[in-house]
C-alpha cells in the first residue's frame, strides 16, 4: 500500500481538484464546533494554534479570524493549495510523525490527515509530537474518521464543486475493513476530473486508513503526558461535532508539589525546565542571526561578521527560508538551539526592547547573549543530570549549582556582561564529571576515558580509535585519544558495530565518524561534535548528557535508538527505511 505523499495522487498532481473534490464550504459547521472546543477544552488562553497534517487549508481557512494559525503538511503540493486560500498564515512543510519546531504553541490541531497513520507506533509518534509541540496548560485535538469500536462499512461521495476555469470534480468512495483484527480499513475512490475543455478524466485510487481504538488512542494520550478525555465538548456548543474527537491537555506543573512522591515531582520538574531552557523564537528579536559571526563551510553558505544581520533575516525578525535552510546551504542554523538564551535577554535582561527599534542596544544586547548562552547551556546539563537522580551529596550539590546559575541569567545587563563565565563553567564541570561516573558506574557501564579524542572521519564499525576490533575484550583502556575499546563489549547486543558503553566521550571530535549500530548506552556525550557523524541503527538510549542540536547536526535513521525526551530530526527521514506518512 502507498505509505509516502508521493503515492497518492490525490494529494500530489490532483491536489489541485482538492477545492473541487471536497469544497472548503464543506468544513464550516465543524471548523465552528472545533474553535469552540480549542478555546475550553484547554487551561491558558488559545490565540496561537497548530493545524499538524493541514492539508489543502479547508479547516483553516474558517480558523484563521479566531487564531493566529500555523499550518504542516507532508505535501507540498497540498500546502500549495492552502497558500492560495490562506496566503496570512505561515506554511511549514514536515511530517507529523517527527515534526519539531523551536516553539510551542497553545492548541495543536491535528485533523482527518491522522487517518494516514496506519500503525500504532506511528501513531504514538504523532501523539507525541503534538504533546512536544504543546505548550504546558494547553491542548491537543484529534479529529480520525474512523474508529475501529464504531466502524462501519461506507458506501458514499461527494464533490460537484465547479471553478472559476469551469473544472469540475465529484468522487465515489466505498470504504471497509478487509481484516478487523488489525487497526486499519481500506477505502477504494473514484475520482471524475472534468476539465475546462470538457474532457474527462477518470482516476481509481485505494487509500489505507488507520481505525484505531478508542481504548488504544486514550492510552497513548495519557502515555504521553496529556490528560485524556474523548467527551469535550457538548450538544449546546455551535456547528456541528465530529463523529470522533479525542483531545488531551498538557499538565501544567502544580505550585504545590508536597503531595506528589519525589521522584514523580523530579520528572515534572526536569520537564518543565526542558521546555524553559529551549528557543523560542517568537519571543526573542533574532539574536542568533544577528551577533554570531559566520564563516563559509559545510555549515554556512555565506560569510558573516558579528553583529551583521543575516541577509535571510525579514524586517518582523523571521528567517526568509527557513523552511528549506538545509538545502540552502544553511544546516548550522538549523541545529542551532539557543536553549532558551535569546528569550531570556530579550524579554529578562532587556525587559522585551530590541536592538532594531532602539540599535543603541545591540551592542549590549549581542554582548549579554554571548554570556546567556553558556549561561543557559550550563542550565540545561544541570538539568539533566538532576534527572538521572543520582544519590547525595551528589543531588544537592547540583541543586545548589542549579540555583546560582540560574541567578546569574536574572542579572542587569552590565552585570551579566562582566560574569566570568569560564570560571563558573569550570565549578560546575566539576560536579557534572563526578555526576556522570556515578551514574555510569551505578549501572555497571564505567567505560574508557576517551575525552576530546579526535575521531573526526573515523570508521568505528571496522576499528576502534586506536585501530583495535571494536568487539574485542580484554583490559579497559583508560588513555585519552587513542584508548583501548578492549573490554567495552560488555553488554553488546548485536547491532554489529562498535561498543563504547558508558564511555567519556566528552568534548570528543566526532565529526563524520561512522558510528552506525553503535552501542553508545551510557556514553557520556558532553560537548561531543556530532556534526555529519552516522548513527544509523545506533542505541543512544540511554546516552548521557546528549543534547537535541549534537543530534541535529548528526545523521541517523529510523533505527536510531533515541532517549525519550528527545526528537528525532525531521531530515533524517531521508535516510530512513520508513517514509513519510501523507496527509489528507
Amino acid at each position: 500500500m502507498p505509505t509516502t505523499d508521493g503515492e497518492y495522487r490525490l494529494y500530489r498532481d490532483l491536489a489541485s481538484w482538492w477545492p473541487l473534490i471536497s469544497p472548503p464550504e464543506e468544513y464550516a459547521q465543524e471548523a465552528a464546533y472545533l474553535a469552540e472546543v480549542l478555546h475550553s477544552a484547554a487551561t491558558v488562553p488559545v490565540r496561537e494554534v497548530l493545524d499538524l497534517g493541514c492539508g489543502g487549508g479547508h479547516v483553516a481557512v474558517h480558523l484563521k479570524d479566531r487564531f493566529a494559525l500555523t499550518l504542516a503538511d507532508i505535501s507540498g503540493d497540498m500546502l500549495a493549495v492552502s497558500r492560495r486560500l490562506n496566503p496570512e498564515c505561515r506554511h511549514l512543510q514536515g511530517d507529523m510523525r517527527t515534526l519539531r519546531l523551536k516553539r510551542t504553541f497553545d492548541a495543536v490541531l491535528v485533523h482527518d490527515a491522522v487517518d494516514y497513520i496506519t500503525t500504532q507506533d506511528d501513531l504514538r509518534q504523532v501523539v507525541q509530537t503534538a504533546f512536544a509541540l504543546c505548550r504546558p496548560g494547553g491542548v491537543a485535538v484529534f479529529v480520525p474518521d474512523y474508529v475501529k469500536d464504531t466502524f462501519g462499512d461506507l458506501t458514499g461521495g461527494g464533490g460537484g464543486g465547479t471553478d472559476a476555469a469551469g473544472r469540475q470534480a465529484t468522487f465515489t468512495e466505498v470504504t471497509w475493513d478487509p481484516n478487523p483484527a488489525d487497526d486499519w480499513v481500506q477505502a477504494e475512490y473514484e475520482f471524475t476530473l472534468r476539465h475546462a475543455d470538457g474532457t474527462v478524466d477518470v482516476v481509481r485510487e485505494t487509500h489505507r486508513l488507520g481505525a484505531f481504538s478508542r481504548e488504544l488512542w486514550l492510552r497513548l494520550l495519557a502515555e504521553s503526558g496529556f490528560d485524556p478525555s474523548a467527551d469535550v465538548g457538548g450538544p449546546a456548543m455551535p456547528g456541528q461535532r465530529p463523529d470522533n474527537l479525542f483531545a488531551g491537555v498538557r499538565p501544567q506543573l502544580p505550585r504545590d508539589t508536597g503531595h506528589r512522591p519525589l521522584s514523580t515531582t523530579l520528572i515534572h520538574m526536569n520537564d518543565r525546565r526542558r521546555l524553559e531552557l529551549r528557543a523560542d523564537c517568537e519571543r526573542c528579536a533574532a539574536l542568533c542571526c544577528v551577533a554570531p559571526a559566520f564563516s563559509v563551510s559545510a555549515e554556512f553558505a555565506i560569510d558573516k561578521a558579528a553583529g551583521q544581520p543575516c541577509p535571510n533575516l525579514r524586517a518582523d525578525f523571521r528567517c526568509s527560508i527557513h523552511d528549506r535552510l538545509r538545502p540552502s546551504g544553511f544546516g548550522g542554523c538549523a541545529a542551532f538551539d539557543c536553549l532558551g538564551a535569546g528569550q531570556q535577554v530579550v524579554r529578562g535582561t532587556f525587559g522585551g526592547r530590541d536592538w532594531r527599534s532602539e540599535p543603541e542596544l545591540a551592542a549590549p544586547m549581542f554582548a549579554a547573549f554571548a554570556v546567556m548562552r553558556p549561561l543557559h547551556e550550563l542550565l540545561w546539563y544541570l538539568n539533566e543530570a538532576l534527572a538521572l537522580n543520582p544519590a547525595e551529596p551528589l543531588s544537592g550539590e547540583l541543586d545548589r549549582a542549579f540555583s546560582a546559575t540560574e541567578r546569574l541569567t536574572h542579572c542587569g545587563p552590565d552585570e551579566l556582561i562582566a560574569i566570568d563565565v569560564d570560571a563558573h563553567r569550570r565549578e560546575v564541570n566539576t560536579v557534572l564529571l563526578r555526576v556522570s561516573e556515578h551514574v555510569r558506574e551505578r549501572a555497571g557501564a564505567l567505560g574508557p576515558d576517551l575525552r576530546g579524542a579526535d575521531l573526526a572521519g573515523k570508521d568505528l564499525r571496522q576499528t576502534g580509535p586506536n585501530g583495535t576490533s571494536p568487539r574485542s575484550t580484554g583490559q579497559r583502556g583508560t588513555g585519552r585519544g587513542g584508548a583501548s575499546l578492549r573490554g567495552t563489549g560488555q553488554g553488546d547486543r548485536g547491532r554489529g558495530g562498535v561498543s563504547l558503553r558508558g564511555a567519556s566521550l566528552r568534548g570528543a571530535l566526532l565529526i563524520g565518524a561512522d558510528l552506525r549500530n553503535a552501542d553508545l548506552r551510557y556514553a557520556d556525550l558532553t560537548g561531543a561534535d556530532l556534526r555529519g557523524a552516522r548513527l544509523a541503527g545506533a542505541d543512544l538510549g540511554t546516552t548521557l548528557f546528549l543534547a537535541q542540536p549534537q543530534l541535529d547536526s548528526a545523521l541517523g535513521d529510523s533505527r536510531t535508538t533515541l532517549p525519550p525526551h528527545l526528537s528525532r530530526p525531521l531530515h533524517w527521514s531521508h535516510s530512513s527505511h520508513r517514509p513519510p506518512t501523507p496527509t489528507r
